[in-house]
């Protein structure tokens, strides 16, 4: 790399910058990586290394990194009050598995005494959503869940498959919640609208922002309008903001069409 091109590449990145991490993700990776020979020292230098591996990644889009939050789930959350049914089906008879389960909440726990500071948790809402809150608020985010991707607001770096993902602005995301909305979402173990995958799914909202089908086609889809709104809140991750829950409503879900 020239001196041109390397000056071209500090002019193109943020001057500071904070970074949301999914550390719910992290953790069972880092916990996976050790699960045939159980060392929990080893697991955490392996959470450790894998977070300072992606604060280096980030010098890609800043100069500077002012802040890293390692957001967390808590024990429960809004959306098994919603739905008590939300990702029941995780629950496994499988000792390993449950060996697994085990051991990432030990591992959590030791995160959590080591780097307390860093380290963001609410029995309001999910990872998901604290990572969300703080890309609304202009944090770069580290994430592998797609759900996270498709609503992320500011550059997203998956450090599974290596790769940033580009911000999406206020319309993608929109849609993107229309279209999971209807196909539900099969690893949270709720969908409420059958026969429509993602293909057929992104049709039906894609007429439906051009005016071809109306918002009483789409509620229609559902059994009940009661449906239509839990299935949105179950997918919205932009209901957390400064730390307080507030549920997306029916008139909202008629905004996100209307602006169209």
């Amino acid at each position: 790399m020239n001196l041109g091109d390397l000056l071209k590449d500090i002019d193109e990145r943020t001057e500071e910058v904070g970074l949301a991490i999914d550390a719910d993700s992290l953790l069972y990776l880092s916990a996976y990586t050790y699960r045939n020979k159980w060392d929990i020292e080893l697991a955490y230098f392996e959470f450790a290394g894998r977070v300072k591996t992606i604060e280096r990644e980030c010098y890609k889009k800043a100069l500077h990194l002012k802040d890293t939050v390692l957001c967390f789930t808590a024990k429960t959350n809004f959306r098994y009050e919603l739905y008590p049914s939300y990702k029941a089906h995780r629950s496994s008879t499988d000792e390993e598995q449950n060996l697994l389960k085990q051991r990432v909440v030990e591992l959590k726990k030791l995160v959590y005494d080591r780097a307390r500071a860093m380290c963001k948790a609410s029995n309001i809402v999910e990872a998901d959503d604290l990572v969300i809150m703080y890309a609304n608020k202009g944090y770069l985010v580290s994430a592998i869940d797609k759900d996270v991707v498709n609503q992320c607001p500011t550059d997203c770096f998956n450090f599974k498959k290596y790769e940033w993902n580009e911000g999406l602005n206020e319309e993608t995301i929109k849609k993107n919640i229309l279209i999971q909305s209807i196909m539900g979402d099969s690893s949270d173990g709720f969908n409420f609208v059958s026969g429509y995958g993602k293909v057929k799914a992104t049709k039906f909202i894609d007429d439906l922002l051009a005016g071809r089908y109306s918002m009483d086609e789409y509620i229609n889809l559902f059994a009940t309008p009661e449906d239509c709104l839990l299935s949105n809140r179950l997918c919205n991750m932009h209901q957390y903001k400064d730390n307080k829950l507030t549920l997306v409503t029916m008139q909202d879900i008629f905004d996100m069409v209307s602006p169209f």
